[in-house]
């Protein structure tokens, strides 16, 4: 039996944000459980699914609801009687200058805005334990479900291509680093905004300099108040050619502050990249032993890095935890339950 789910969510195909990135795989893998969404409130739905709360407006509901407003919200909940899903976005580092906002309680403007709206919601989805905890220590109470974001595990590994015609043919996966090799490092954004570590970046490219074995690339929108001289800077691309780009690699550099679940280091994590992270939002909480932490010298953190490599590799292969199917799953388990109650 065929669920029909009314969403405020509205994807493009383009290269685009995270966000957009895994919504699209997520509403793709539960086609398969016959998961039908519509943006049309006149559509019959036995669901609500709401995604984030990008304008915190009390004014009229907007037509067009690719963002979502507090008056849109009371709107939905006011003509239909299904239940309302809600995934939550923490806006500490994302969204609108507005919503980025803290009180004298460092409490964040659009975090407060959707606990505001949490008395219309049947159930919230966090993407993460960091998240969820964040969200409670500004007062959130009521049902909820941590959720981690997947990726396609089909695109997002470490295999060669079938029919790649790379200086790799012949191998089944693309080789991780050795002592021999130069140790080439990547960061990912969508994102051009500072906390997701160009500032930091920017910093290690000073001193790229003095460590010749070691090669630093940037698959990004890059701010244009930065200039690097010896990270290699690369234009955003498809989700295929950000597979093949991570697969090339031998580490990633997690710089990013205050993610909720970020999807670009799932990415990296499920094309068996250690990372070295900076401790802030979940980026532990999803490596987890999968890398190291930045250290305030990042020579010395890069040769720690190098030591560990061996150790390190076998763990990155354990990553199904984000695998989309996985994911996909969760949800369709939620969405069935709230529908039953």
């Amino acid at each position: 039996m065929s669920i029909v789910i009314y969403t405020n969510v509205r994807l493009v195909n383009s290269p685009s944000g995270g966000a957009n990135s895994f919504l699209r795989n997520l509403f793709e893998e539960l086609g398969d459980y016959d998961v039908k969404f519509t943006n049309d409130m006149n559509t019959q739905h036995s669901l609500i699914f709401l995604n984030g709360l990008t304008n915190a407006s009390h004014g009229e509901p907007s037509k067009k609801l690719t963002y979502l407003s507090i008056s849109d919200v009371q709107y939905i909940a006011s003509k239909t009687k299904a239940p309302i899903i809600h995934r939550k976005v923490n806006f500490t580092a994302s969204g609108p200058p507005m919503m980025r906002e803290k009180n004298k309680n460092s409490q964040t403007y659009g975090d407060l805005r959707q606990i505001e709206i949490s008395k219309l919601i049947r159930s919230s989805i966090f993407q993460s334990m960091y998240s969820y905890k964040l969200f409670k220590s500004q007062g959130f109470s009521g049902n909820y479900s941590i959720i981690k974001n997947g990726v396609d595990r089909g695109v997002f590994n470490r295999n060669v291509e079938k029919f790649s015609i790379t200086r790799f043919k012949g191998k089944r996966t693309y080789p991780h680093w050795s002592e021999d090799k130069v140790l080439k490092l990547c960061m990912v954004s969508w994102s051009k905004d500072n906390f997701k570590g160009f500032g930091l970046l920017h910093e290690i490219d000073n001193i790229l300099d003095s460590l010749n074995d070691v090669r630093v690339y940037l698959l990004a929108r890059k701010p244009i108040e930065y200039e690097f001289k010896n990270v290699i800077t690369l234009r955003p691309r498809s989700k295929s050619g950000v597979a093949r780009f991570l697969k090339h690699m031998h580490g990633y550099l997690a710089l990013a502050r205050h993610e909720t679940c970020s999807n670009a280091l799932t990415e990296a994590i499920c094309c068996q990249l250690p990372a070295i992270y900076v401790d802030s939002g979940s980026n532990s909480e999803l490596i987890r032993k999968n890398g190291i932490e930045l250290g305030e010298n990042f020579k010395k953190t890069v040769e720690e890095f190098k030591e560990s490599y061996r150790n390190i590799i076998p763990i990155t292969k354990d990553c199904e935890e984000y695998n989309i199917t996985n994911t996909a799953r969760q949800y369709y388990k939620l969405f069935r339950l709230t529908m039953d109650n």
